[in-house]
Formats: structure tokens, sequence, C-alpha cells
């Protein structure tokens, strides 16, 4: 549980840094994005991602995306 807490907090200082204003982040031609989310779980039948009964704040996710244009109508991301 320690890991995935400092890979948020990494993902966190380098959406920080890499996004500004704009929310993303330019290398070159390569573009790059990121997000951060956190969830709150709470269900009394269907505890299959966590245990959901009493309430809990187990539901987070990271991602960062790069992209850029190879050609006029050709995209990669």
């Amino acid at each position: 549980m320690k890991k995935i807490w400092m890979l948020h907090i990494l993902c966190i200082l380098v959406v920080s840094v890499c996004a500004g204003p704009a929310n993303a982040f330019e290398l070159g031609d390569i573009e790059i994005h990121g997000f951060i989310s956190q969830g709150y779980l709470l269900s009394d039948h269907n505890n299959y991602m966590a245990d959901t009964e009493d309430g809990t704040f187990q539901f987070n996710e990271t991602g960062i995306s790069f992209g850029t244009e190879l050609l006029d109508q050709l995209r990669v991301s």
C-alpha cells in the first residue's frame, strides 16, 4: 500500500510540473497529458473491488498519455 501512495505522489509531482496552466506539456512535437482521480466506494452487495460495506477511499487512478502528429492526417497516442 505504501508503494501505491508513493506512486500517486510521484504522478502528482510529474503532472503538476508538466501540466502548467493549460493541463498539457509539449516536448517538441510530443504532447503529454495526465490525470489523477480519487473516488469513494460504498455498497453492501458488490464488494469485489474493496471492502465497501462501511465505505472506503481505496478507489484511485492515475494516468499519463503521450501523443504526436506523424502526418497531416495521422496522429499517434
